[in-house]
């Protein structure tokens, strides 16, 4: 019986056949380990991250952070999840210089988005992106040890026109707000409305499939959504929710610490 459901699960040569991105998606916010992962950059390491995934858990003694859900029949209840990037870094090629990053999303119980923040840090530089859906804003913080820290907010309004963007950025960083505004009339404003619009909606599809390890296959997952018409992103998962691989353009590939090192 065990040989029967092994050969159904990894050798029924169903590869390839589609499955709904919310299946997906709930292996990775559900998954029970974190994906050590290897920044390379054609065939040479540049950095790492620690990908992490939580289930935040409701029970009678408040919220916790859990890897697993809890057996049926306990008191408990899914609140939320959270998806954590720590011990980010990453060798910038122009500069050589070192990169630090972290990233916390944090979602309800149905998977929608709360809030995030995004931090990136270079020796004595740190800026903190910050957003929340509740109130449709966005705040850029740039700080360091040597001049006061600087602030700015967009609503999700403004990051639709390129124009009021490039003038906040700007003088979110001590520049002047016309610098920006010269800046974003030097660029066509539909070609970046466009370029925004694109990026930020990818159209992503899921597909089962296949993943070849030494002289076995291994059942995975596949996401893939083109990006800017010419390249693609493809991230293949494991059926228990870890990342194993992402394809990204210029030759950039993450890979799984366990599987590949």
């Amino acid at each position: 019986m065990t040989g029967l459901l092994w050969r159904s699960e990894y050798l029924d040569g169903k590869s390839g056949s589609p499955v709904p991105i919310e299946v997906v998606w709930e292996k990775l916010l559900k998954s029970p380990d974190d994906s050590h992962l290897e920044i390379m950059h054609r065939d040479r390491r540049v950095g790492s991250f620690r990908w992490s995934p939580n289930i935040i858990e409701e029970t009678t003694e408040g919220l916790s952070k859990s890897k697993h859900v809890r057996p049926e029949g306990m008191v408990s209840k899914t609140a939320g999840y959270t998806l954590d990037v720590m011990e980010g870094s990453v060798t910038l090629p122009e500069t050589k210089r070192r990169l630090r990053f972290g990233l916390n999303i944090n979602f309800d119980r149905n998977r929608n988005w709360r809030d995030f923040l995004i931090t990136l840090g270079q020796n004595p530089r740190l800026v903190r992106i910050e957003s929340h859906a509740a109130t449709q804003t966005l705040r850029l913080i740039t700080s360091d040890d040597q001049s006061p820290s600087h602030e700015a907010q967009f609503t999700f309004e403004q990051l639709r026109n390129p124009q009021q963007l490039f003038a906040g950025v700007i003088g979110a960083f001590g520049g002047p707000e016309s610098l920006g505004l010269l800046a974003a009339q030097m660029v066509d404003t539909s070609t970046l409305k466009s370029l925004t619009s694109r990026t930020l909606q990818l159209r992503w599809e899921a597909r089962s499939d296949f993943m070849k390890m030494g002289s076995a296959r291994m059942r995975v997952y596949r996401l893939q959504a083109p990006l800017l018409d010419k390249h693609k992103i493809v991230i293949t998962i494991s059926r228990v929710g870890e990342i194993l691989k992402v394809e990204l353009p210029n030759d950039i590939t993450l890979l799984n610490r366990n599987l590949y090192l």
